[in-house]
């Protein structure tokens, strides 16, 4: 397979591993922004497919981010609510003639929107991600990987601009008056990286919202492709946020004093941190998120009009989560050392 399209073969995928017939068509679950996840019964039970991404697929380090990803998930579901890929036919990873795949277990359950999510629910993931923090890196045989790595390569902004303008590309009036901060915001991540204290732990790296599945008051926690190791408050901090922020992208401050008072629970915050280079650091993620979008949608790599679509969509909304997040750093800066250091936020809804 060399054109990047998905090449769904799910019958044959489950008489591969044994799961019995399809009792019906698989049902495709909307959410999923870089793979496809399908609801199926078979003779066996009820299950989730997740097909991965062609293009994702292509890269030479997947299959091993993929193995690590999923050792990671299953260790954890020792301490909490992790949901890892089964390992079926000797592995978890399945090839149906170039098309990969991944069989979770179904469990019942849905993620919360921001409308919906309340303070228990953020002191809930607070005092999970303290539990997964305490947890000894050690043990996950993570040989040579470090938090941070390399700094990336700086992005090509003035050159994705030039591909936007010439393709008539939504986002690129926007990407033209931002390109040079840009630049600014992506130097002065690195800066703020290589200023924190070398320290790591082993976590999810993604875990807003989308990849916790509620059901009656508990979550499941899905989507393991970003686990890894990363800087403890980097972790805590985006965590956090991702959690607090409504539905119009303020920062709700009830929310976020609950979730880092559930993790303040499990005993790992440190109460004189520095959350300045933290949440300047926490620029980098955002940018590589950005560009990637801004390739997907001017067709990199890829010909698949829904791919192109959502790359359009997620770069849209990325560029102005980057201004969002420059804007509220010293509100946030100044929230958390209070926090810190009081275990109470000062007063105010919410941060801008």
């Amino acid at each position: 397979m060399s054109d990047n399209r998905y090449h769904l073969q799910i019958a044959k995928l489950c008489e591969r591993l044994g799961l019995g017939p399809l009792a019906g068509n698989p049902a495709e679950r909307s959410g999923g922004l870089l793979h496809r996840t399908f609801a199926l019964t078979t003779a066996s039970g009820n299950y989730a497919v997740k097909a991965l991404n062609p293009v994702v697929m292509s890269r030479p380090a997947a299959k091993a981010n993929f193995l690590r990803s999923e050792r990671i998930a299953a260790r954890m579901e020792a301490r909490i609510p992790a949901m890892a890929a089964k390992s079926l036919g000797g592995g978890v990873l399945h090839d149906v003639q170039g098309q990969w795949y991944m069989v979770f277990d179904w469990v019942e359950g849905r993620a919360c929107s921001p409308g919906e999510i309340n303070e228990g629910h953020c002191a809930r993931i607070g005092g999970i991600l303290a539990e997964i923090h305490r947890m000894d890196v050690a043990g996950f045989e993570l040989p040579g990987e470090q938090p941070t790595g390399e700094p990336p390569a700086p992005a090509d902004w003035l050159g994705l601009l030039a591909k936007g303008l010439d393709g008539g590309f939504v986002w690129a009036p926007r990407l033209q008056e931002l390109a040079e901060r840009l630049y600014a915001w992506e130097a002065l991540a690195n800066r703020s990286a290589a200023a924190l204290a070398p320290e790591a732990v082993v976590s999810h790296r993604d875990l807003g919202p989308k990849n916790a599945m509620w059901h009656h008051g508990r979550p499941g926690l899905i989507d393991w492709e970003a686990a890894g190791l990363i800087h403890p408050l980097l972790d805590t901090a985006e965590t956090a946020l991702y959690w607090a922020e409504d539905a119009a992208g303020l920062i709700d401050r009830d929310k976020l004093g609950a979730f880092m008072s559930g993790y303040a629970r499990g005993g790992r915050l440190p109460r004189h941190a520095e959350w300045r280079p933290v949440l300047e650091h926490g620029f980098l993620g955002k940018l590589g998120w950005l560009a990637y979008n801004l390739e997907r949608s001017a067709g990199s790599g890829t010909a698949a009009a829904d791919e192109r679509r959502i790359g359009t969509e997620q770069a849209v909304a990325t560029l102005e989560a980057v201004v969002r997040h420059a804007e509220r750093i010293d509100a946030l800066a100044q929230w958390l050392e209070a926090f810190g250091s009081e275990q109470d936020g000062p007063d105010a809804k919410t941060i801008v």
